[in-house]
C-alpha cells in the first residue's frame, strides 16, 4: 500500500478547547509527524491584519536591491547548518555520518518562501 504523502491540516486550536477530544487531536497530530512529518496548521489565533501586514513587508523587503546578496549568504549558511543537522540525524540513528550526502551536494538549493494559504477556503 502506497503512503500518502499529502499534507494534512491540524487545527490546533482543539489542543486546548475544553470540549475537545484531546485523544483524537493528538493522534491525529502524531500521524501527521509520522507519516508525512509537515502540517498545515489552522486555529492559530493569528489574526489575518497581522498576517496580511507581514505578507506586505515581505513584498516590499523582496525588492530591494541587497537583498540578493544577503539571500545568498544566509543560503550558504543554512545549507551548511542543514547538512551538520542531517550528519547528525545520521549518526543519531547509526548510520554514517554522510549517508545522507548523495542528496544534498553543491547544487542543492535552500528554498526561501513565505507561504500564506488563501484563508477563504479549507486546504
Amino acid at each position: 500500500m502506497a503512503q500518502s504523502t499529502a499534507l494534512s491540516v491540524i487545527d490546533i486550536s482543539r489542543f486546548h478547547a475544553p470540549d475537545a477530544d484531546r485523544d483524537a487531536f493528538r493522534a491525529e497530530l502524531r500521524s501527521a509527524a509520522h507519516e508525512v512529518g509537515l502540517s498545515y496548521v489552522t486555529g492559530n489565533g493569528v489574526p489575518a491584519a497581522l498576517r496580511e501586514e507581514v505578507l506586505s513587508a515581505a513584498r516590499h523587503f523582496f525588492t530591494l536591491p541587497e537583498l540578493k546578496d544577503i539571500v545568498s549568504r544566509w543560503q550558504a549558511q543554512a545549507l551548511r547548518v542543514s547538512r551538520e543537522v542531517l550528519r547528525a540525524l545520521a549518526a543519531a540513528l547509526g548510520q554514517d555520518e554522510g549517508c545522507f550526502d548523495q542528496w544534498f551536494d553543491d547544487e542543492a538549493a535552500v528554498p526561501v518562501k513565505i507561504v500564506s494559504p488563501d484563508t477563504t477556503t479549507e486546504p
